[in-house]
């Protein structure tokens, strides 16, 4: 708001003579959705934004009045309010009331009573549930030891909730707002953080194999397909690791269990763990697969960079990508591949080694954020500051008898004002509770007054998420629920519009409001036709075979040594070599000049650009030039249609790749004539035509006939240093 109050207040400065338009602010806010405090925002912002818009809009109106100006171009402000929803059932829009009603609006910060909810789709059935909080009695079960440090309730919580998902999604009941049967991307479960119960109904969900996007954010160091690859990563820097060792051996790349581990390690004495299992890799198959698996890390460690070697790790025989999805589930693609990004973030600015990659993955944590409104046939798990914005036909607030006041800590600093407009603040620390004396006590009561109210503009956000269906459920807590927990106020408000506890099957007691629309019959459900899968093909669970490569391409004039072009010691190779070098030049840049211009161009860059001084050489050459240019014989090489410096490339029959650049090419219909210049000593006879020479035009010419078949192949060596051309054979 400093930011626009500058830029509107030209707006209220009057109109000028010349202006005739009308121009207008429009501003946008609901107190009742303020529930970013943590990051900074204040509502009450908007509020004083309000009202300075509101007295300079009344202060223009008046000036105008006063000056009895006609035009009237001063609008009125206008505070208008959009009672309709657009997604929520009536049933709903009920329970949200109600909840106002019971909260009271003050006590959610609002400045003004808010007016009652109007549903734009008054026709559509709804149903609201408070499930009774759920209890257990511990049975001191060891079934779930491996998650011994989450509370028993906790875990028996989600793994009822995923079953409650699960009968819904086998229920299938067709939706009315969308006029299809219900699917798992129509379920929206919510949570006040990200902890341990989010984690919970993620993973029972994936159990009970009901698709699952999993939580919406997370830090890419927590999730275990990380955290078993880089696992992985450290074997390779460190196999003496026993710890980091014994975590990868029963991960779901190798996929041990914890017995098979226990019979290798137990008993051991201070042998480390990996030269045991090199020992005994041939006592038991899993310990070679292991060993195997485990020694091709380790071959390949110093030789590849982090982002290869976990690639490898995915996609090779190993086939990591497979067994963290079989294992984990297809929420962990999202971390496997912001691990690869970082890997190869990483190779770009260091040095690419295994032992860096991990201290420097370890210096830093990446937050992994799913984009929440990307449409997804799985259920969404997220908290509500999350779900802002979204909407789904079924939402569970899923943990709804939290204590506000025990979630998120206690804060450690205070926000201490410096001046009276509480513009300037400075952090210090906040004091016990034996030294809560003013004004600290005033400023820690006025925080937890203000994150209450936020706390109930949550739940509002919460219980609008949902379209046709919400749900408010939560574990039992060990003492009494808390007077301000959702849950709570939830079921006040439920029986104040009249509902009455219920028995069911499934939660034991559960509350539920309808409304005034009767929902439609359900309609019977069509058969499901069983579709077998089409057995997948042993080959496609082989690796790849490795793809043939051409081998590298081979350069003509590098199939034989060629010893013949050193340039020799005396003055007079040296000057013929000069000029065979300045006649090569001189083809290449006549070929397109008039034939009768040739001689004096020839001349003209001779002396100007060659710096060749003597008339005589100058003439001597050029005419050597000309003339062979002009052989009858030779001139189709230099006209038109003919290619100077021409690349070619060709694989021969015998897999060899030849790839190099004529001098000059023509390529004729029934012929293909090529002929290459050659600067060093002039052969005196066919007979002593260097090899390398022979060889080079031969493989030209192979593999001009591999690239036009069917045409005779002319191939001729010109030796400018004395001006001799040899035909060679096709």
């Amino acid at each position: 708001w400093e930011i626009i109050k500058p830029l509107a207040a030209e707006y209220f400065s009057g109109s000028s003579e010349s202006e005739g338009r009308v121009r207008t602010i429009f501003m946008v806010g609901d107190f009742k959705q303020a529930i970013f405090g943590f990051q900074g925002t204040d509502p009450n912002e908007f509020q004083r934004a309000r009202n300075w818009v509101r007295q300079h809009s009344s202060a223009l109106r008046e000036a105008e009045d006063d000056a009895d100006d006609p035009r009237q171009l001063a609008l009125e402000f206008r505070d208008l309010s959009i009672d309709a929803s657009f997604r929520s059932a009536p049933a709903i829009l009920d329970v949200v009331d109600a909840v106002i009603d019971e909260v009271g609006y003050r006590a959610m910060g609002l400045p003004d009573e808010p007016n009652r909810h109007r549903a734009f789709f008054d026709r559509r059935p709804g149903l609201v549930e408070l499930w009774k909080p759920f209890s257990v009695e511990s049975d001191g079960d060891s079934e779930e030891a491996e998650e011994g440090w989450l509370d028993e309730r906790d875990r028996k919580y989600a793994t009822a909730l995923a079953g409650q998902i699960k009968r819904w999604l086998d229920e299938a009941p067709v939706l009315d707002s969308t006029k299809r049967p219900l699917s798992p991307g129509d379920v929206l479960v919510l949570v006040r953080s990200r902890g341990e119960l989010a984690s919970l109904i993620v993973a029972r969900l994936f159990a009970a194999n009901v698709p699952v996007a999993g939580i919406d954010r997370l830090h890419l160091s927590k999730p275990f397909a990380v955290r078993d690859l880089l696992a992985a990563v450290a074997f390779a820097v460190q196999p003496l690791d026993d710890l980091n060792l014994a975590n990868l051996l029963v991960s779901p790349l190798v996929g041990w269990s914890q017995d098979q581990l226990f019979d290798l390690a137990y008993g051991r004495d201070k042998v480390p763990l990996w030269r045991l299992l090199r020992e005994r890799a041939a006592e038991q198959p899993h310990l070679a697969e292991a060993h195997d698996a485990l020694g091709s890390l380790l071959a390949m460690a110093d030789y590849t960079t982090p982002a290869r070697f976990l690639e490898t790790i995915l996609s090779g025989p190993l086939e990591g990508r497979r067994k963290l999805y079989r294992r984990l589930g297809l929420a962990s693609r999202d971390p496997i591949d912001e691990l690869l990004a970082s890997a190869m973030e990483f190779e770009r600015s260091e040095t690419p080694s295994l032992d860096r990659f991990l201290a420097w993955f370890g210096r830093g944590d990446v937050e992994v954020q799913r984009d929440p409104s990307a449409p997804a046939q799985a259920v969404r798990v997220m908290t509500v500051h999350g779900a802002k914005g979204l909407e789904a036909p079924f939402v569970i607030l899923a943990d709804s008898t939290a204590d506000p006041a025990r979630i998120g800590g206690t804060a450690r600093t205070i926000s201490f004002p410096l001046d009276a407009e509480q513009t300037i603040k400075v952090p210090l620390v906040r004091p016990r509770k034996a030294e809560r004396v003013s004004p600290f006590a005033e400023l820690m009561a006025s925080k937890e007054e203000s994150d209450l109210e936020e706390h109930w503009r949550l739940l509002y956000v919460g219980l609008t998420r949902a379209i046709e269906r919400l749900v408010v459920a939560g574990v039992k807590p060990k003492g009494e629920r808390a007077e301000n927990c959702w849950h709570t106020r939830v079921e006040r408000a439920l029986i104040a519009l009249g509902a009455q506890p219920e028995r069911d099957a499934h939660w034991g007691e559960a509350i539920r409001h309808r409304g005034n629309v009767t929902a439609a019959p359900p309609r019977p459900k069509k058969p499901r036709i069983d579709i077998q899968s089409p057995p997948v093909p042993e080959w496609a669970r082989r690796p790849a075979p490795a793809e043939n490569r051409p081998p590298r391409p081979l350069a003509p004039s590098a199939l034989i040594e060629d010893r013949e072009a050193a340039a020799l010691p005396s003055a007079e190779q040296r000057a013929a070599q000069r000029r065979g070098t300045l006649v090569h030049q001189l083809f290449e840049r006549l070929a397109g000049v008039e034939p009768g211009q040739r001689p004096s161009a020839a001349e003209h860059w001779l002396e100007r650009s060659a710096g060749v001084s003597e008339p005589d050489e100058r003439r001597a050459i050029a005419d050597m030039v000309c003339s062979i240019i002009g052989d009858t014989s030779l001139a189709p090489l230099f006209g038109p249609g003919s290619l100077a410096e021409a690349p070619i490339a060709a694989t021969l029959p015998d897999g060899l790749v030849v790839a190099g650049t004529v001098d000059r090419l023509l390529v004729e219909d029934d012929r293909v004539s090529v002929i290459d210049f050659k600067t060093g000593r002039v052969p005196p006879s066919d007979a002593q035509i260097p090899a390398a020479h022979r060889a080079q035009m031969a493989a030209y010419a192979e593999a001009l006939g591999v690239i036009f078949p069917g045409r005779s192949i002319r191939s001729a060596l010109l030796y400018t240093a004395g001006a001799r051309l040899f035909e060679l054979d096709g």
